[in-house]
């Protein structure tokens, strides 16, 4: 939440937590906006990692996947990290994002 202020941060704190279901299936779109406002579309793409926990798991195609085995137990909080990587694969930042499994 770099660059955002206090006010900005608390409001997107208090935001709920979405919700998966297990078996559910959902194509992650990925964009980057620099500082100058571009924003460019990187789904897809390989300067995109993913870092998978709990039970999701990403495909090559950014399709993500809501495993429904032992690893998916209620209540439980998978989360993934997006990584944007430069153009020799280094991690030049991520993103967390958090799920809550639906009961």
């Amino acid at each position: 939440m770099a660059g955002k202020s206090k006010d900005e941060r608390d409001t997107i704190q208090r935001e709920p937590i979405p919700e998966v279901a297990r078996g559910q299936v959902a194509q992650l779109i990925v964009t980057v906006t620099d500082p100058n406002g571009v924003t460019t579309t990187f789904t897809k793409e390989k300067r995109i990692s993913y870092e998978t926990f709990g039970c999701l798991s990403i495909s090559a195609n950014s399709v993500m996947t809501v495993t429904s085995g032992p690893d998916c137990s209620l209540p439980d909080y998978p989360r993934v990290f997006v990584v944007y990587n430069d153009q020799g694969g280094k991690p030049l930042s991520y993103s967390e994002f958090v799920f809550k499994v639906r009961q």
